[in-house]
């Protein structure tokens, strides 16, 4: 009789230790699978982030690009006003109206309003406002000068200095803000 309690009684308890090695063993999965989705989840996010700063980094190189551009056309449409070769004029509407100058116009203007949208600093806003606004007084400085000299008046070459460097003083503070915003990032 002894023997069967103690059968019985080992039954038991390797059926008790069976469902608790059976419970332990599930838990253990469960645990595993929220750590293999939450190491997912991490690597998509990290993921995410990379793309998101990669499109900013494009974004922002546009911009940079298109400034560069559009101020080498105007130091060359100023070059070409201060010493009016034959055909100057004409050259400089060439510039003006050409596909590529009028490219990087429209990029500079959607880059600076990326820039305003995207950067973390909010200095960058008011900057890329500013140098719009220099931009457009620069343009309009540049439209002056060139209807005086095809009269044959003086061309009044420090306020278009004047204007470009209001320009380059915005794009270089806001430069400053890009580079320290994408080294961070």
């Amino acid at each position: 009789m002894e023997a069967a309690i103690f059968g019985l009684v080992g039954t038991l308890l390797g059926g008790v230790i069976t469902i608790v090695v059976a419970y332990l063993n599930g838990q253990k999965d469960l645990t595993l699978k929220r750590l293999e989705f939450d190491v997912q989840r991490n690597e998509s996010e990290r993921a995410e982030r990379a793309a998101q700063r990669e499109r900013r980094l494009e974004r922002y190189a546009a911009f940079l690009g298109a400034y560069r551009q559009v101020q080498g056309s105007v130091v060359d449409i100023v070059l070409l006003m201060q010493d009016r070769p034959e055909g100057w004029s004409t050259t400089i509407g060439e510039i003006v109206d050409s596909p590529e100058f009028c490219t990087a116009i429209g990029r500079l203007n959607d880059g600076a309003a990326w820039v305003a949208l995207l950067c973390r600093e909010t200095r960058a806003a008011e900057l890329a406002s500013r140098l719009s606004g220099a931009h457009d007084s620069l343009f309009e400085e540049l439209r002056r000068a060139k209807t005086a000299a095809v009269s044959g008046e003086a061309i009044d070459a420090g306020k278009i200095a004047s204007r470009r460097n209001e320009a380059d003083s915005c794009f270089e503070e806001l430069l400053g803000i890009l580079r320290r915003e994408m080294s961070v990032a």
